[in-house]
Parts: structure tokens; sequence; C-alpha cells
């Protein structure tokens, strides 16, 4: 099963992989993106996603689906005291 995760430019950003017998999967996406190597930077995990929308692309075999998740900027609570 490969699950890859592209930018708004179709650009690769994540790639995702497992092998193993056929079952239910689940995957988590840390939002860390993988390391350019054109850029060294320490840690390589340092770099995290940002807010937008992403294709999401799963395979398994012949099979392929593919579908949309957004990434927003969570709201603070809001808190008065008084």
């Amino acid at each position: 099963m490969a699950l890859k995760i592209f930018d708004k430019n179709g650009r690769a950003v994540k790639t995702l992989s497992e092998t193993g017998a056929a079952r239910i999967h689940a995957a988590e996406w840390d939002l860390s993106l993988d390391a350019d190597p054109r850029v060294i930077s320490f840690p390589k995990s340092a770099k995290l996603a940002p807010p937008g929308t992403y294709c999401i692309e799963v395979q398994a075999g012949p099979i392929k689906l593919s579908g949309e998740v957004r990434i927003e900027v969570p709201s603070q609570p809001k808190v008065s005291l008084g």
C-alpha cells in the first residue's frame, strides 16, 4: 500500500508505504513533510505542512483512490478574566 500527499501545485510532499497482507489499514500523517534533498536542515522533521488543501492518493495493487484533506489553523479559545 502506498499513500502519497500532494500540495495544491501537484508536488508530492509526503509518501508513506507499507507492505503486508490485505486488510483494513489506517494511516496517520503527523503533518511533517518529506525532506527536500536540496535543503539541509536539522532536524529533518522540523518542517510541518502549512494550512491548505492537500490531495491524498492511496494505491493498493491495481486499486487507486484519491480525495482531499484540508489543514486549518486551530481556533484559539477565548478566555476572559474578571
